[in-house]
C-alpha cells in the first residue's frame, strides 16, 4: 500500500484510461492497494475482477461501477484467464471550482456507495451514461472538449453525493496506520523472496500483535500471510512465461516447499502452475 501521486497534466485535472489485461505484463490486471487525493470511479467495460475499497472486497464484472473517494485505499486485481476492460476516471473535486465548499466536502467524507454499483437502473444506469460520455469527449480534439467533460464530471459529483449521502463518514484510518502499513508493504516488495513470518513485520508496524492483524484484514481485506502468499504468487506469473522450472520459480517466490507453492497457486487458480504454464 502506498500513496500515489497523479500526474494529471491537462487544466482541467482530469484522467481517463482503460486498463485492460490485454496491455498489462504477463496478461493480468494486478494494482496493490494505494491512495490518492484523487477521487477514481471504475467502470468495467468487460470481464471480471477483484476489487478492494478500505474494508471491503467484492467481485466486479462487466456493467459494475466502482467510486473510490479521495484517500480511501483501494486495489484490483483480475482473477480470471478472460480479457478484461475497465474504464477508470480520475479527478480533484477542486473542478467543482467555485460551488458550495459543503458540497464537495459531502461527497468526499459523507458517501457511503454500494458495493459494486449496479448499472440496471438509476442511479448506476445515470452514472454509466455519464462515465461513457466523458469517455468519447476524451478522444475529442475540439474547443468544446473540456467544457463537456468538466459538465459531466461535476453531474457525477452531483448524482453520487444525492444519491449516497449519509451522516457520518463510516471509514477513517489514521495516518499513522496508513504510513504503518505503507512501511509493511515495501517490506514485502524487498523480501518475498526469502521466508518471511508475521513477527517481523509486526515489529515493523510498532503495534501489538493483534492490533496489528485487525488492522491489517480491515485496510487489505486478507490476512497478512493470505496477501504475502497471493503477491508470490502473483509475481510467480510472470516467471512461469520464462521458461525456468516449477521448483526454481518456487524458490526464487519465496516458498519453502514446491508443494506448498504448489498447494497456494491452486487456491487462487484451481490449476497446477505446470497446467497454468500450458
Amino acid at each position: 500500500m502506498y500513496k500515489e501521486v497523479l500526474e494529471i497534466e491537462n487544466d482541467i485535472k482530469i484522467r481517463c484510461f482503460v486498463s485492460s489485461t490485454a496491455a498489462q505484463a504477463g496478461g493480468r490486471i494486478q494494482v496493490h492497494p494505494h491512495w490518492h487525493d484523487e477521487v477514481e470511479i471504475l467502470y468495467v467495460l468487460r470481464g471480471s475482477a477483484f476489487q478492494q475499497v478500505n474494508d471491503h472486497t467484492f467481485d466486479i464484472s462487466q456493467g459494475h461501477i466502482v467510486v473510490v473517494r479521495s484517500q480511501d485505499i483501494h486495489g484490483t486485481y483480475s482473477i480470471t484467464p478472460e480479457d478484461t476492460e475497465i474504464f477508470v476516471l480520475q479527478f480533484n473535486t477542486a473542478i467543482l471550482g467555485n460551488l458550495e465548499p459543503s458540497f464537495s466536502e459531502q461527497f468526499s467524507n459523507n458517501t457511503l456507495f454500494s458495493y459494486p454499483i449496479e448499472t440496471a437502473q438509476y442511479p448506476g444506469l445515470k452514472i454509466a451514461e455519464l462515465l461513457l460520455s466523458i469517455q468519447r469527449e476524451y478522444t475529442q480534439n475540439d474547443i468544446a472538449r473540456e467544457v463537456f467533460i468538466l459538465s459531466d464530471c461535476i453531474s457525477l459529483v452531483g448524482v453520487c453525493t444525492r444519491s449516497f449521502v449519509c451522516e457520518t463518514n463510516p471509514i477513517c484510518y489514521p495516518s499513522n496506520a496508513k504510513k504503518a502499513l505503507e512501511k509493511i508493504f515495501h517490506f514485502i516488495d524487498a523480501n518475498f523472496q526469502r521466508p518471511i513470518c508475521l513477527n517481523e513485520a509486526v515489529k515493523l508496524s510498532n503495534f501489538s500483535v493483534p492490533h496489528f492483524c485487525r488492522l491489517f484484514r480491515k485496510t487489505v481485506g486478507m490476512s497478512f500471510i493470505d496477501y504475502l502468499n497471493h503477491y508470490r504468487v502473483s509475481k510467480s506469473l510472470l516467471l512461469l512465461r520464462s521458461g525456468q522450472t516449477v521448483t526454481e520459480i518456487a524458490h526464487l517466490c519465496g516458498f519453502n516447499s514446491i508443494n506448498s507453492y504448489i498447494r497456494t497457486f491452486k487456491k487462487y487458480y484451481s490449476v497446477s502452475p505446470s497446467k497454468w504454464k500450458e
